[in-house]
């Protein structure tokens, strides 16, 4: 019995270990998926690549062929154990942040919300309340900023996107960075294009 019982545990574990490296070869594969449909430049300063992308508590993707527009992003969340190792990653951006912008702050516009406004000399930021993203589950206003790694104006889609058609956005870009939650102890990773 005991035998029978051994191999019955030892077999779950093996179970629990495939599905577990399965979910995260899932994850890899949208992440490096999502990488091949837009230009490199949209990764320059980013942080996250095949190396130590590790694995993530959560990921989503954003196409133009899901949301019908021409946004297109990939999401990446990762958990921290306490707010100390929150810190000294936040801590070892510095050096690639651009800007550190509270969430909600006049000095940034949202995507894809605000695309069709003009947007001045504003950083683009992804929206919390885009319900494809995630982040509004994920995100607690009140304690998270956004850390923008870079940016810029013009057309960083590969084909077959990069010939979309009708747009009536007035700004073309990209933008990466991440959303330190120091509540939930999450780091939210970004890249996005329009």
């Amino acid at each position: 019995m005991d035998f029978k019982l051994n191999n019955i545990v030892v077999l779950i574990l093996i179970c629990i270990s495939l599905l577990s490296c399965n979910n995260s070869n899932q994850k890899l594969t949208a992440f490096s998926d999502y990488k091949k449909n837009v230009s490199s430049k949209v990764f320059e300063n980013f942080p996250l690549n095949i190396e130590n992308f590790g694995n993530p508590y959560i990921i989503s993707s954003v196409n133009p062929s899901i949301t019908k527009r021409r946004y297109s992003g990939i999401f990446v969340t990762y958990q921290f154990e306490n707010e100390n190792e929150l810190k000294k990653k936040i801590k070892e951006y510095s050096g690639i942040t651009k800007h550190n912008i509270k969430i909600g702050g006049e000095n940034s516009f949202i995507i894809p919300d605000s695309l069709t406004k003009n947007v001045g000399n504003r950083i683009p930021v992804p929206s919390l309340n885009d319900e494809i993203n995630f982040l509004e589950k994920l995100v607690s206003v009140e304690e998270s900023s956004f850390l923008i790694f870079n940016y810029d104006k013009g057309n960083f889609f590969k084909p077959p996107f990069d010939d979309v058609v009708n747009t009536d956005y007035e700004y073309q870009g990209y933008s990466n960075g991440c959303i330190a939650d120091k509540e939930n102890l999450y780091i939210t990773y970004w890249a996005m294009v329009w």
